[in-house]
């Protein structure tokens, strides 16, 4: 693989001197016909609709920056870390340059990019932080969880019940967690009755989750979840249970949360942007300044949010900018 790469660097510089075969700054493209860069994504839920256009948005950078001369091959670990860690090797063993990859466990996956990277591979980290890679692009994750619940205890006067549905153990979810209880201490009068129910970030755990939460506290006012997949299953526990009373706030601002956003029949009443697309233009940029040797250190960038509501979410269109 160390051969491999050195040849590939090698070829690509050399071709500095000819008019058509050229190594680009940033933003240009990088062309080889001798060689097909070969890229590796793993992400954790290709059913989670973000997750879905976060990989899409990565191949369609990666072709685009390298005049489409890449092989792109996508899997997902279903939040796996055995299963991850299977694709991974497979990776490697095929000769991969690049691995993108969202980690189902933050710390458990460092052997495999240990070894990866001493293979010469170049690790992006996106959406969840991985120990070892080279680069590291996210979503201020804490900055999100904070603005969620902020925006639901200023719903709630300052005062009520509020449960959080939490998730899998892993650093996005943590960090959404620890900025909403950090911004919940500022409502002396907001008590935050549970958060330790796991949705597991899906449709169908944030139902269990909040079925089991309204159970317990019927007079809960409001409701953090950890993203738009389980805040939907927490709204149709809402619908099921009649209740109307529990608003829900959540991370992502997916097409499906914006539908219900504008809406009338909805507990729902916000939830925090995230861009895949930004987090998708962002890592391939320095994947690619990392593979032309033009950075050694780790980098890590995190890209900001925003609060969508009921009052701009028409505004918004499927994990774009706001107009």
């Amino acid at each position: 693989m160390k051969n491999k790469l050195f040849y590939m660097v090698t070829l690509l510089f050399a071709c500095f001197s000819l008019p058509v075969h050229s190594v680009m700054t940033p933003g240009d493209n990088i062309v080889s016909e001798e060689k097909k860069l070969q890229v590796g994504i793993s992400l954790v839920d290709l059913s989670n609709p973000f997750f879905s256009i976060l990989a899409k948005e990565i191949s369609n950078e990666m072709k685009k920056d390298v005049a489409g001369n890449v092989d792109v091959f996508i899997r997902s670990s279903a939040y796996d870390l055995t299963r991850q860690v299977a694709q991974l090797n497979k990776f490697i063993k095929d000769g991969v340059d690049i691995l993108f990859i969202a980690a189902s466990e933050t710390e458990a996956i460092a052997p495999v990019i240990k070894m990866a990277r001493e293979q010469g591979v170049i690790v992006a980290a996106v959406d969840i932080e991985a120990v070892g890679t080279d680069i590291s692009v996210s979503s201020d994750n804490f900055q999100a969880g904070s603005m969620a619940c902020g925006y639901l205890a200023e719903q709630l006067s300052g005062q009520g019940k509020v449960a959080i549905i939490n998730g899998s153990p892993i650093s996005s979810v943590i960090h959404r967690v620890e900025g909403c209880r950090d911004n919940l201490k500022h409502y002396p009068q907001i008590q935050l009755v549970s958060y330790q129910h796991n949705s597991s970030g899906t449709f169908s755990g944030g139902l269990e989750s909040m079925t089991y939460l309204l159970l317990e506290y019927p007079d809960l006012d409001g409701v953090f979840a950890i993203n738009d997949p389980s805040a939907l299953g927490a709204e149709e526990a809402t619908r099921q249970m009649n209740n109307r009373r529990a608003l829900i706030t959540s991370v992502d601002a997916s097409p499906q949360v914006l539908e219900r956003l504008i809406s009338d029949d909805t507990n729902l009443i916000a939830s925090v942007a995230q861009f895949p697309r930004a987090m998708a233009r962002n890592a391939v940029k320095l994947a690619l300044e990392r593979l032309s040797g033009q950075f050694q250190e780790q980098k890590t960038t995190l890209i900001p949010t925003k609060l969508v509501t009921k009052g701009n979410a028409d505004k918004f269109s499927q994990w774009q900018e706001l107009k």
